[in-house]
């Protein structure tokens, strides 16, 4: 009876572990998120730019909020994808795709998270100094 409990405290300390470090590395990656979307904002109308630059900053930005998302399922709080279906034979590029990230409120959502989703790593850094 004693190793199964053992093997129990074992079991739920080491996936403790894993999703904190998961959590800091998804906070770490905020910051220069944050950034990469400001400036394809930015270069949208520098020969667009940001045309190009945004849907791969966003679908970035998207992948790293799926995973805290699946983070949150693991620990019992399912959390559905909130973004709008795709329209059908848009390009990878151009103003279409643009335009449809642009008036998804989830990127914006998403966007408005990166700051405030970093303060934690902030915090737990400046307790190491």
């Amino acid at each position: 009876m004693k190793d199964v409990e053992t093997r129990d405290w074992l079991r739920d300390g080491l996936r403790a572990v894993a999703s904190g470090v998961l959590a800091i590395v998804l906070a770490v990656l905020n910051f220069p998120l944050f950034a990469l979307f400001v400036v394809s904002l930015v270069l949208t109308p520098v020969l667009g730019i940001g045309l190009v630059l945004l849907p791969a900053v966003t679908a970035l930005i998207r992948l790293r909020a799926d995973l805290a998302r699946r983070v949150a399922g693991w620990h019992g709080v399912p959390i559905a994808r909130p973004y709008r279906p795709k329209p059908a034979g848009l390009a990878p590029v151009g103003w279409g795709r643009y335009k449809w990230i642009i008036t998804d409120p989830a990127t914006w959502r998403d966007f408005a998270w990166l700051l405030p989703g970093a303060i934690p790593f902030r915090s737990k850094q400046s307790l190491c100094h």
